[in-house]
């Protein structure tokens, strides 16, 4: 119970990713093949083992980075000789998996873009880095919860008597992805979503724990005991409450991290292009992620210009921009869009979108704003999104 009073706290993009079309059932499913994996090693029963199976290729299908939880996997039952893993019970639940996460290349076979799965999967083992290795340390451990992560590892070290396999699957669920997503040069919050819920129930088990301590113990010290499980338990998800409530809030930030989700100003911008821009009108943003957000809720099509024009610089999904004086010239662009975030990581590219608004006489038809405190406190509105509309002459 003080494991889900955690998770239900935990700052939103951590537990359920804004990005919930693909991201809150990855999250979801891996934690449901977690628990068949719990009640396999503890019942020996080879439906549950299949189950997890199952779970995972489901989970492999939502995003393909939690196969590396196959790496916790095999961690746990390797340094757990406790724990017995049958190969007749193995064997079929890697078949049920691979027959699940077999449905993607199939899809893409018989769609004829074979060759584009296998371009983007080369673009992602050779793509830069998006981020530094200091990137969940110093980002995603403040999201989850530093008081969480003191009490998971408090717990760990406190009850070490009282370790058992669970303990250990759990350990195991969280060290191999975070080791090999830090070492990973591509960064995102949601990679390490599936192992919320873990630090969850090992915070929540610490808590616990404080009930049972002898000095607490005894009929007449009930309520004292009770109190003392409670008070630290609401404490912790008062302090994640507050990080929560920032985050489920419009944001007032001009900055975005990958995978956080949610970038204040897009949907707005979008939402205005589909209700003034004419059919068939298309745009030009700076990068391919603002060009996604207006594409979708602007139901135009958009193309981000620092998409590099070498295949394999590029993800094979996006379409380079060649020439993009040639495209305003011709009138095949109509509205150039500008956005703080892309900005601020690409400022070249910001440059020349700078440069076509002044060279074809781009008039600014859409704002979109934040408001944030300034240095002398007091609050500024800040632009987040500019729509110009372009001129071919």
């Amino acid at each position: 119970m003080i494991a889900a009073l955690v998770l239900a706290v935990m700052p939103y993009h951590v537990v359920v990713s804004r990005q919930v079309l693909l991201d809150g059932p990855m999250t979801l499913l891996a934690t449901l093949a977690l628990y068949c994996v719990v009640r396999y090693c503890d019942s020996g029963s080879a439906r549950w083992l299949v189950a997890a199976g199952a779970a995972m290729g489901i989970t492999v299908l939502f995003k393909e980075t939690s196969l590396i939880l196959l790496g916790g996997l095999y961690a746990f039952f390797a340094l757990t000789p406790a724990v017995r893993l049958w190969i007749r019970h193995v064997l079929p639940a890697l078949g049920v998996m691979a027959v699940l996460v077999a449905v993607f290349p199939m899809v893409l076979q018989r769609s004829g873009h074979s060759g584009t799965g296998q371009s983007y999967f080369l673009w992602q083992l050779s793509r830069r880095p998006n981020h530094p290795m200091s990137f969940y340390p110093h980002v995603l451990v403040s999201s989850v919860g530093v008081l969480t992560i003191i009490a998971a590892v408090v717990g760990l070290i406190w009850l070490r008597q009282e370790n058992s396999w669970r303990e250990r699957l759990l350990v195991a669920w969280i060290l191999v992805p975070a080791g090999f997503f830090t070492l990973w040069p591509l960064k995102g919050y949601q990679y390490l979503l599936p192992v919320a819920p873990a630090v969850a129930v090992l915070a929540g088990r610490c808590l616990a724990a404080v009930g049972t301590m002898p000095i607490l113990q005894g009929r007449q010290r009930v309520p004292l005991r009770r109190a003392a499980m409670a008070v630290p338990a609401l404490a912790l998800a008062g302090v994640l409450s507050v990080a929560s409530w920032g985050l489920v809030n419009p944001s007032t930030s001009g900055t975005f991290l990958a995978g956080t989700g949610g970038v204040p100003g897009g949907r707005e911008a979008g939402r205005w292009l589909q209700g003034h821009a004419p059919q068939g009108s298309q745009l030009l943003a700076i990068g391919p992620s603002m060009a996604n957000i207006l594409e979708f809720y602007g139901q135009r099509r958009a193309y981000g210009l620092s998409v590099s024009a070498s295949p394999r610089d590029r993800n094979p999904a996006y379409q380079p921009v060649d020439n993009p004086d040639l495209w305003v010239r011709s009138g095949q662009v109509q509205y150039v869009v500008w956005d703080s975030y892309t900005a601020a990581r690409t400022p070249f590219f910001a440059a020349k979108i700078r440069d076509l608004v002044d060279k074809y006489h781009g008039v600014a038809v859409f704002t979109s704003t934040v408001t944030q405190r300034g240095a002398s406190g007091a609050p500024t509105v800040k632009p987040v999104v500019i729509v110009y509309r372009v001129w071919s002459s």
